[in-house]
């Protein structure tokens, strides 16, 4: 519940970025990426270190080129697993692995 609760509170960090910005195109997507990486990298640690095991990044101003150029983006930019669904994009860095529990 602590985990759960700390990821509501972190998530409101990211939205000053977020905030009133509608973007259409991959290159927009790519571009926003490109330069507020720092910003999104700097949060996805401070969730790391919340034991999540993803971040999660409302894209609702962006259009659907935008946030696959997002995606795309973080995927080369950070080596780790991107995740699109609807109007999110989740920056995975764990997965569950039961047999190892």
């Amino acid at each position: 519940m602590a985990n759960s609760s700390m990821q509501m509170s972190r998530s409101t960090s990211i939205q000053h970025l977020l905030r009133d910005v509608a973007l259409f195109g991959g290159d927009a997507g790519r571009d926003f990426v490109g330069t507020n990486l720092n910003d999104l990298v700097r949060e996805a640690v401070a969730v790391a270190v919340c034991k999540l095991a993803l971040m999660h990044i409302p894209v609702h101003g962006f259009g659907k080129a935008a946030i696959q150029g997002m995606a795309q983006a973080l995927r080369v930019l950070t080596g780790l697993e991107v995740d699109v669904s609807g109007k999110a994009v989740r920056l995975v860095w764990a997965r569950p692995a039961p047999e190892y529990v």
